[in-house]
C-alpha cells in the first residue's frame, strides 16, 4: 500500500513536472515565433525605406554630374573671361548656383535603431552593414548642411550686394504672380564677376562643396546596395 502511494506521488510529480516543461517549451516556441516575426517586420520596413532612398540618391547623382560641368564651364566663361560678358549670362550662372535639398527618409531606421530592434537581428554582418549605413547618411546630410552655410552665409551676401535680383526675377520669371521689374534701374556689377579673385574663390569654394555631396553620395549608394544585399538574404 505504501509502495502504491509513493509511485502515485512519483507519477504525479513527473506529471507537473513535464507540464511545466511543456509550458517552458510552448512560451519559448512562441518567444521565437514572435522574434522571427518582428525580425521580418523591421527588415522589411528598412528595406522599402532603403530603396526609396536608392533611387532618391541616385538621381541626386546624375543633378550633380549635370550641375558640376556646368559651374566649370561658367568658371571659364565667365570668371576668367577676357572678354566681354553679357549681363544675362552672369546672371545665368548665379541663377544655377544654390543648396540643393534631398529628402531622404529615415523613420524605419531610427525606429529600428531607437527601439532596441537591432537585438532581433542575429547577423553581426548585417548589424555593422546597417551602422555603416546610418552613418554614411549621416555625411550626406552633413555635406548638404555645409553647402547651405556656405551658400547662406558667404555666397547669398555677394550676390545680394553685386548681382541683379529684380533683373534675376525677371529672368526666371512667374515668381511674383507675373509682375515684371522695370529694366536698368539697378544693373548687374560686372566687375565683381569677371576676372575677379573673391568671387573667384568662391566660385572654386562652391564646387569644392559638390563634389564633397556627390562623394558621400555615391558612398552612401554603396552602402545602400551592400544592406539591400544583406537584407535579402
Amino acid at each position: 500500500m505504501k509502495s502504491t502511494t509513493l509511485r502515485t506521488l512519483l507519477l504525479e510529480a513527473l506529471a507537473v513536472l513535464a507540464g511545466i516543461l511543456a509550458a517552458f517549451g510552448i512560451d519559448a516556441a512562441w518567444q521565437a515565433r514572435s522574434d522571427l516575426e518582428r525580425e521580418a517586420t523591421y527588415i522589411a520596413a528598412l528595406q522599402n525605406e532603403v530603396s526609396a532612398n536608392q533611387l532618391i540618391v541616385s538621381e541626386g547623382v546624375n543633378e550633380l554630374d549635370e550641375e558640376i560641368p556646368l559651374i566649370q564651364g561658367f568658371y571659364t566663361s565667365v570668371v576668367t573671361s577676357d572678354g566681354a560678358v553679357p549681363p544675362s549670362q552672369i546672371l545665368t550662372m548665379v541663377r544655377y548656383m544654390g543648396p540643393r535639398r534631398l529628402e531622404l527618409e529615415q523613420v524605419a531606421l531610427t525606429d529600428l535603431l531607437n527601439s532596441g530592434g537591432l537585438a532581433y537581428l542575429d547577423r553581426p554582418e548585417l548589424r555593422r552593414a546597417i551602422a555603416r549605413y546610418e552613418r554614411r547618411l549621416a555625411q550626406v546630410t552633413s555635406s548638404r548642411e555645409s553647402l547651405r552655410g556656405f551658400f547662406e552665409q558667404e555666397l547669398n551676401p555677394y550676390y545680394s550686394a553685386h548681382a541683379s535680383m529684380p533683373d534675376m526675377f525677371n529672368l526666371i520669371g512667374n515668381v511674383l504672380r507675373g509682375f515684371e521689374f522695370p529694366e536698368g534701374d539697378f544693373s548687374i556689377d560686372t566687375d565683381a564677376f569677371v576676372r575677379n579673385r573673391t568671387f573667384a574663390n568662391l566660385l572654386t569654394n562652391y564646387l569644392y562643396y559638390l563634389e564633397l555631396i556627390r562623394g558621400s553620395e555615391v558612398r552612401l549608394l554603396e552602402s545602400g546596395d551592400d544592406l539591400l544585399a544583406l537584407l535579402a538574404g
